[in-house]
Order: C-alpha cells, then structure tokens, then sequence
C-alpha cells in the first residue's frame, strides 16, 4: 500500500483502522510545546505533522480530520521530515529509544529501529536525497550515526561518540545536496562533520569564544549598551543553500561561516572566515533556509525572507506573533 500511496491517500473517506487496544486515542488536544511542527502538505489540502506524548498527530486542516501515528511507548522527543515532505522520522526518550520512519502519504510505519540508542533520542535528520539519516542519543557520551535506511534492512555507514564536554547535541541537520557534510550543536558548541574519507569525523567550535568574537568587537546597532554574554541570544546553525557556508544569529547579528571541506581535517576555523552583518536591533530568534531563501525572525514576531546573498525580498510585521 506504500507504494500505491498518494497524497490523498492517508484522508480519503475518512477512513478508520481497527484498534488494537482496549484503549485507543481517537482524537489529540494540544501539542509538544518543545517539538516542531511541520508543513506537510499545502497544495490542495493542508496537513500538518506534530507530536503530542508518544504519538504523532497528522492533522488535515482542509478537512478538520485527523491521523494518529501510533507505534512509540515512550514519549516522543523529536521528529524530523524529508526534504519532499513524503518520509517522517519520529524519535522517543526511552532509556533504548526508537526510532519509527512513517509513509505521510499512507501513514504506515516502514522502518523501525528498536532498542538502538541509550538514552533515547536529542535530534534526527534526513539527507537532501532522503536516503541517510542521521540520529544522535541522549547519553552522557552521545553518539551520532548514520544510516541508510532505504534498504529493506537499516545499515549502519558511520558513527562517532562525543565528548561530554561539547554539551547536550539536541539539533542535527545534513548541508543541502551533500550527504557526507552535517553539523550539530548544543548550547555552548557547534560540531561539523565529514564522512568524506569513509569515517565519521568532526571539528567542534565553541560557541563561547564565537560569540565573544562576535559581540564585543561589532557593537549591536542602535544599542548604546554593551550587552552581557550570557543574555546575548543565539539562534540554531543552519547550512547556507548553495554557498559553502554555515549561518548563524547572534543576538541581532548575522554571521556568516565559510566552512570548506577540509575544515574536519585541519581542525581550525580561522577568524579571518567569519563575517557578520548588523542585520537588526531586535534579537533573532529564528533562523532557516527554505526554497533558497532565508527567513528570519525576531523577538517582536516580525519575519524577514533574504536571497542567497542577503538581499531582503519580503518583511512581514504586525503579525501578532511575538
């Protein structure tokens, strides 16, 4: 049925399964506050994926109807979605979590790993051709793999063990069309890695010294106070969409890391390949690359799109999102 699947499979007639338990959840209230949600489908119907206790809620809009994703005992602490929003990759906190990769198109579970990560799960990503994905735990010493799950038998490529020291890695993400280069990153460090010699190897920077660099050699604009450190807001790591470049958002600054491939290897990111920008006043909060464009938002819930060499193309205010 997987393979017959549209996108107006999984809602066609309202469809109802079978339960399996003498307890069923029928319909789901609320969300994870600390989980995503995702767009799944936007073009003759809305459907949107997020997560609430161990289940994921696949929720059409268009319709008013939901779809129930049940297959975790553990709470679910994160998910991700492929880049053709077709595969779904949910993640619990079990002491052995698991890992479910769901159809959106049918709902159906096609992969599972069980019992594999100590700990359970922090992050979870698919690469641009959908094909690896990448898991870390949630140990003490966390480990990040990669695996090629589209053989009917998950195989494990590559894996790495991170030192403790590099802090909680609860976000993973592969650079577009490249599925040999990822990073990650925690609160006090971002970590890159390379498959491209066969193994699993990274180069961590601390984000400490980056955004001591950052804010107390260009001041904020506008701003006739230095601002402390530690209330200095950070925003996740993202890969530029075709430039060899890491982009990242500090307090209202954008700065710009030209990361080559050889960064893992020489183990040292120089000064001199770090730019920034005085993009805003206000802090960012958010900062992604969808469709190669950026979008960026701020404290006061304003959004802005850029193009790939910064331009702005559209600024949306008075959202009442802040």
């Amino acid at each position: 049925q997987v393979y017959t699947s549209t996108k107006e499979t999984l809602f066609l007639n309202n469809r109802t399964h079978p339960s399996t338990h003498g307890l069923s959840p029928v319909w789901i209230f609320g969300k994870n506050p600390a989980l995503p949600v995702f767009n799944v489908q936007d073009h003759d119907q809305l459907v949107f994926l997020s997560a609430a206790a161990n289940v994921g809620v696949l929720y059409n809009h268009t319709s008013s109807s939901q779809h129930i994703l049940r297959g975790h005992s553990q709470s679910i602490s994160c998910m991700c979605v492929s880049e053709d929003r077709r595969w779904i990759a949910t993640g619990d906190n079990g002491s052995k979590g698991w890992v479910i990769i769901w159809d959106s198109y049918s709902g159906i579970p096609v992969q599972t790993f069980f019992d594999c990560f100590v700990g359970g799960l922090t992050a979870l990503a698919f690469s641009s051709d959908t094909k690896h994905l990448a898991t870390v735990s949630g140990e003490e010493v966390q480990c990040v793999h990669i695996w090629d799950w589209s053989k009917k038998a998950a195989k494990l490529l590559s894996c790495t063990e991170l030192h403790p020291k590099y802090g909680l890695q609860d976000y993973i993400s592969f650079k577009p069309n490249d599925s040999m280069q990822l990073l990650s990153s925690s609160k006090n460090h971002m970590v890159f890695y390379s498959m491209a010699k066969g193994s699993l190897r990274y180069f961590a920077l601390n984000l400490k010294k980056l955004v001591g660099s950052v804010v107390f050699t260009q001041p904020f604009p506008l701003s006739p106070k230095r601002v402390p450190l530690a209330e200095v807001s950070l925003s996740r790591s993202v890969f530029h969409c075709t430039k060899s470049q890491v982009l990242m958002a500090i307090g209202g600054i954008l700065v710009m890391m030209d990361v080559s491939e050889d960064l893992v290897e020489r183990q040292n990111l120089p000064s001199s390949k770090i730019k920034k920008i005085n993009h805003q006043q206000d802090p960012i909060t958010a900062l992604t690359m969808v469709d190669g464009c950026g979008v960026i938002g701020n404290v006061k819930g304003q959004i802005k799109f850029f193009d790939e060499n910064f331009k702005f193309l559209r600024w949306f205010v008075d959202l009442s999102l802040d």
